[in-house]
């Protein structure tokens, strides 16, 4: 046995392959590498480089089994502030669309708010719709209270309210509000813990939130 004391292992990376070879380790290990990629370049919104990192880690992305609550744990939120910085509409659509749409807690609306404000709402808006339309309570990886959380920062953030992000935010609140109605059902029937009071909602919509107050009048 003492003879493997001696014994060494050298692994050959193909370089076209790095970028899916380490985003397939997972989050853990994919994220920071990109946030390094991505702050060495000058111009990551022009890097190649940057863009396929990202697409590895967009296609070989893990969800979280048990989803966490805890904001140390959302790599989703690293991941849409490394989005913001290059500037991808394609990626941060497939991005929202594919896999914050099934792993996210409530830690993700202000760098979710940076990238629609980089991108523009509108640019967005269809993504955006199928993350609020998707948090179905028969699906035990939603959370209508971090739903409401994500929504809440989206559309009361201290940015200015301008005519597109009004708007948008406007078609949001009434799909937020289908799908209360869905968990209102839902809660009816069965003993839910994870449910966000209807006032909450109404509150945002309104402009009556405690955090930033939203006019949604035109």
């Amino acid at each position: 046995m003492e003879r493997w004391y001696h014994h060494g292992v050298v692994v050959l990376w193909p370089q076209d392959r790095y970028f899916r070879i380490l985003a397939g380790e997972g989050q853990a290990a994919a994220l920071p590498a990109l946030a390094e990629l991505v702050e060495s370049d000058p111009e990551p919104a022009s890097s190649e480089a940057c863009h396929a990192f990202a697409q590895a880690i967009i296609d070989l992305w893990q969800p979280s089994v048990y989803p966490s609550r805890r904001e140390s744990d959302s790599h989703a939120a690293s991941m849409l502030t490394q989005l913001a910085r290059i500037g991808d509409t394609a990626l941060a659509t497939q991005f929202i669309r594919l896999n914050l749409v099934r792993d996210y807690n409530d830690t993700e609306g202000q760098p979710l708010s940076a990238l629609c404000h980089k991108l523009g709402y509108p640019a967005l808006a269809d993504a955006l719709q199928h993350f609020i339309t998707s948090q179905v309570p028969t699906d035990r990886r939603a959370s209508l209270t971090a739903t409401v959380s994500i929504f809440e920062a989206l559309c009361c953030s201290p940015e200015p309210l301008a005519a597109a992000r009004k708007a948008t935010c406007r078609a949001l609140a009434g799909d937020l509000e289908e799908v209360m109605q869905q968990w209102d059902a839902h809660v009816e029937a069965h003993a839910c813990t994870d449910f966000a009071s209807a006032r909450t909602v109404d509150s945002i919509c309104t402009g009556k939130s405690t955090h930033t107050a939203v006019t949604w009048t035109t």
